[in-house]
C-alpha cells in the first residue's frame, strides 16, 4: 500500500491569492529601511555590500513581528493536518489496525512541534526569496524616488504568482501537489514509524521512466535503519523539487501497538 504525496491538482490553477503578510509587508516602514541600508549618502548608487542581504532581511522580519508569526501558525496549522493524515496512514500499516481516538490524540500532539519546525522553516525560504527580489531591485537603482511605490508594486505582483510554490506559503497556502506537502507527509510519516518502532525504511520510486539517477540511487540501497541517511544525503522523500518517492516501513514481526 502507497504512503505518499497526493497529487490533486488546484481547483483554479490561474487563481490568484492574497497573502496574510501581504498588509503588514506593503506598510513597512520603507522610506526609513531605504534610508538606513541602501542610501545612506545623499548621492550614488547603493552598493552590494556584504552582509547587507542579511541586514534587509533581519530589518524586515524584525518589523513584521506579530504579523510574520501569525502567518506561521496559519501555515504551521495547515502542514499539522498534512502530518497527521500521513501519520495515520503509516500507523495503519505497521499497527495492521486503524488508530482509534487515544492513538490518533497522540499523533496530533507528536506532529505539532514537526509542523511548526517545517512551518518556519518553508516561511523563512520563501520570505528570503522575496525579500532577494526586492533587494536586487534596490540595487538596480539610483535614486529612492518612486522606488517605495515599486517595491509595493513588486510585492503584489510576486504574491499573486499562485503558480509557484514559494509565493503559495507566503500566502498560506500548501497547495496538495507541492513540495512542501510531500515534506509534510513524509516528515509525518517518519516521525510514527520512530515511535512504533519500525526496523527500517525503505526509498520506493513509481519505476518509471521519469525517475532520475539520484532517487534510483536511494532505490538500490534497499532497507536502511530508521535514523539513516540515503545516499542523497535524505532522510526522507523529497530528495529534489517534484520527487514522487515516498517510504515504505518494515518491522521484524507483526505487533499490536498501543501509543
Amino acid at each position: 500500500m502507497r504512503y505518499t504525496r497526493h497529487y490533486e491538482m488546484r481547483q483554479d490553477p490561474g487563481a490568484t491569492t492574497t497573502s496574510a503578510l501581504e498588509p503588514a509587508l506593503l506598510a513597512l516602514s520603507w522610506d526609513t529601511i531605504l534610508r538606513d541600508l541602501y542610501f545612506t549618502q545623499d548621492t550614488g548608487c547603493p552598493e552590494d555590500a556584504p552582509g547587507l542581504l542579511e541586514a534587509f532581511q533581519q530589518r524586515v522580519r524584525t518589523e513584521l513581528g506579530e504579523a510574520l508569526d501569525d502567518a506561521a501558525t496559519a501555515l504551521e496549522q495547515s502542514l499539522q493536518r498534512l502530518c497527521v493524515e500521513s501519520g495515520v496512514e503509516t500507523f495503519t500499516q505497521l499497527a495492521g489496525v486503524v488508530p482509534d481516538a487515544t492513538a490518533r490524540d497522540r499523533i496530533r500532539q507528536a506532529m505539532k512541534a514537526v509542523a511548526r519546525e517545517l512551518a518556519r522553516k518553508a516561511l523563512d525560504r520563501a520570505l528570503d526569496e522575496l525579500l532577494e527580489q526586492i533587494h536586487q531591485r534596490i540595487l538596480a537603482t539610483c535614486s529612492a524616488a518612486g522606488l517605495i511605490e515599486e517595491i509595493r508594486a513588486l510585492i503584489r505582483r510576486l504574491l499573486s504568482k499562485s503558480e509557484l510554490e514559494v509565493f503559495d506559503v507566503l500566502t498560506g497556502t500548501v497547495c496538495a501537489n507541492s513540495d512542501l506537502a510531500a515534506s509534510a507527509r513524509s516528515t509525518g510519516s517518519d516521525a510514527v514509524a520512530y515511535l512504533l518502532r519500525a526496523r527500517s525504511k525503505e526509498w520506493v520510486t513509481e519505476s518509471d521512466k521519469r525517475v532520475c539517477t539520484i532517487c534510483l540511487g536511494n532505490k538500490v540501497i534497499g532497507e536502511l535503519p530508521l535514523s539513516s541517511r540515503f545516499p542523497s544525503g535524505h532522510p526522507t522523500p523529497p530528495a529534489h523539487p517534484g520527487c514522487r518517492c515516498w517510504l515504505r516501513y518494515h518491522t521484524g514481526t507483526p505487533f499490536w501497538v498501543t501509543l
